[in-house]
């Protein structure tokens, strides 16, 4: 209220970005000191990019990569190896859209054990 006792209305306009797209079958598997991760897109004609997140601790996660995206109506599948010490790893995909808002994918670990190295 202003001090003519009238109401003074102000409008703001926000626009939330929309998720740009959905993934399906996104996987984590070991392969000796390595994870293999693996994932379907679907409606990803909105998708800029992915960039796949690694953390130690399922909590603090870093960019591990950057996935460019082919932008196809049915969608692509694609799959990444990531270098990764012995111990648990969990990974998760951040989807970014052409509109600069992006979502994040379900975590997955992985358990990853390196075989031994035999000294000669």
């Amino acid at each position: 209220m202003d001090s003519s006792n009238q109401s003074v209305e102000t409008k703001i306009n926000v626009t939330l970005p929309i998720p740009p797209g959905e993934l399906t079958d996104l996987s984590v598997t070991p392969n000796s000191c390595k994870a293999l991760l693996n994932w379907k897109s679907v409606k990803e004609q909105a998708v800029d990019r992915f960039e796949i997140e690694y953390s130690a601790d399922n909590i603090e996660f870093a960019k591990a990569a950057t996935i460019p995206v082919g932008n196809k109506p049915a969608g692509s599948a694609f799959g990444f190896i990531h270098e990764q010490r012995e111990g648990r790893g969990y990974y998760r995909l951040k989807i970014i859209g052409k509109n600069g808002g992006f979502t994040y994918s379900k975590i997955v670990s992985v358990d990853i054990k390196c075989p031994d190295k035999k000294a000669f």
